[in-house]
């Protein structure tokens, strides 16, 4: 453990604990089983992209299916600062060492020379062949990718969706599509997209959302008209 700490350089860089948690769900919320269920159907194509503007409930969606998830959830939210090939790696060697307990034999296989972009990318071939080595899946949420910028995550990103191993499950969250072949991904089967046609509310929803979360006492007429006039736009109801 020490010497591919000492390899890494990484020793000092702290964990911020909330960034790894699942977000917190809010009470009165509306839960959309039937989003959940896409989810759920998209995972064995590996990674499923859900990709809307501000205020379509992405975060919040997710968090709901992780809360109930059947598979163990790694869970990320990224800000700018994850623009750093350190910061990334440590939160990487963080979820490997958190998950495989046999990792260190495969981290000895690599040595780095103390560039960061070849340590991410060992760091992925050691999650690679960790999950081809395990026996049940493992999902990773990378929550506001849109703010990722640093061209090196987006090709690793790209490494990791080119060698998937199919105990490992990828779900992005972002407001923006990653610059990432996605119709090379749709046309080989190996993504499930949930965009902002899929995240509106229904009416059922959005009286659930009115009359539950909001605390309003609305009839199903006014509904209607709210409804029309924000077109399912979640925080348009707000």
């Amino acid at each position: 453990s020490f010497l591919w700490r000492r390899m890494i350089k990484i020793e000092g860089l702290p964990i911020i604990r909330t960034k790894i948690m699942i977000p917190a769900l809010r009470r009165r919320m509306v839960h959309r089983p039937h989003l959940i269920e896409q989810i759920e159907k998209g995972l064995p194509q590996g990674f499923v992209l859900v990709s809307a503007p501000p205020g379509f409930g992405k975060t919040t969606l997710v968090a709901d299916w992780a809360s109930q998830a059947s598979i163990p959830v790694i869970w990320l939210s990224l800000d700018s600062q994850d623009n750093d090939l350190t910061v990334i790696n440590r939160y990487l060697l963080n979820l490997l060492e958190n998950r495989f307990t046999s990792i260190q034999p495969l981290l000895a296989e690599f040595i780095p020379d103390g560039n960061e972009e070849h340590v991410f990318r060992s760091l992925e071939v050691a999650l690679i062949n960790a999950c081809s080595e395990a026996e049940s899946d493992l999902a990773v949420v990378l929550d506001d990718y849109h703010l990722v910028q640093n061209p090196q995550i987006h090709e690793g990103l790209q490494f990791l969706l080119e060698h998937m191993p199919p105990h490992l499950k990828i779900i992005l969250i972002t407001r923006k599509d990653p610059p990432f072949p996605l119709s090379r991904l749709r046309a080989n089967n190996q993504v499930c997209e949930l965009r902002a046609a899929d995240l509106i509310f229904t009416h059922k929803e959005a009286a659930e959302f009115l009359s539950e979360t909001m605390q309003l006492h609305l009839n199903e007429s006014q509904v209607g008209q709210i409804l029309r006039r924000t077109e399912g736009w979640i925080t348009g109801l707000q």
